[in-house]
């Protein structure tokens, strides 16, 4: 999570004129918190769009030529994808105010009163990563995905079906790092906006 907190020093001037207006010191904040925390949210889209500016780990082939029907058979794609799509990572993209506008921030995963349930859960593993235990009901069903490639005309294990060896204890989903990688990257320009749209408040108001 993002967590962004204001500090005000050096400011008597300024600080004397808001007095004369009031709550204007509480809308230079709420502007200048607003600002930050729209950019920061810009960034980690522009993130998850770039695939992590491209260091994320590509995708499975198994995801890349079936997806998981209801009750959990698989079924070859119409299409196979040559590569993932992760903007529905975007949805879990949550932000959060204070009503003092001396904190705020954004977190990934699930919100408080919104987007909750296993897609939220999913989300999170794709960040954090994740390793499933494999269960005898597993490596039935990646056997299953042999049944899919009917008519296909290839049976090539690890290419065309994606059976699990009999040795196969966990499946190991590798980290694809968002909040903490952005923030450092960014955190310098957030406060600049921060900055930027405080005094443009001031002024407004003075």
């Amino acid at each position: 999570m993002i967590y962004l907190e204001i500090e005000i020093r050096n400011l008597e001037e300024t600080l004397a004129k808001l007095a004369q207006t009031p709550g204007s010191l509480n809308a230079a904040r709420r502007r200048g918190l607003q600002s930050a925390i729209s950019y920061l949210r810009g960034a980690i889209f522009d993130w998850i769009q770039s695939e992590g500016e491209g260091h994320w780990p590509g995708s499975h082939p198994l995801s890349q030529k079936f997806q998981k029907k209801p009750g959990g058979r698989w079924g070859r794609r119409s299409r196979a994808l040559s590569r993932a799509n992760w903007n529905w990572l975007m949805r879990f993209v949550n932000t959060w105010q204070a009503r003092s506008n001396l904190t705020g921030g954004i977190k990934f995963g699930k919100a408080e009163d919104a987007m909750r349930g296993t897609t939220a859960e999913r989300a999170l593993r794709v960040e954090k990563g994740h390793r499933t235990i494999v269960s005898p009901k597993m490596h039935r069903l990646m056997g299953a995905t042999r049944s899919a490639t009917r008519g296909v005309g290839k049976f090539i294990p690890g290419v065309d079906y994606f059976p699990l060896r009999k040795s196969t204890a966990q499946i190991i989903l590798p980290p694809r790092p968002i909040i903490a990688p952005v923030f450092a990257k960014e955190r310098a320009r957030a406060i600049e906006t921060f900055v930027e749209s405080f005094n443009k408040e001031v002024e407004n108001r003075t």
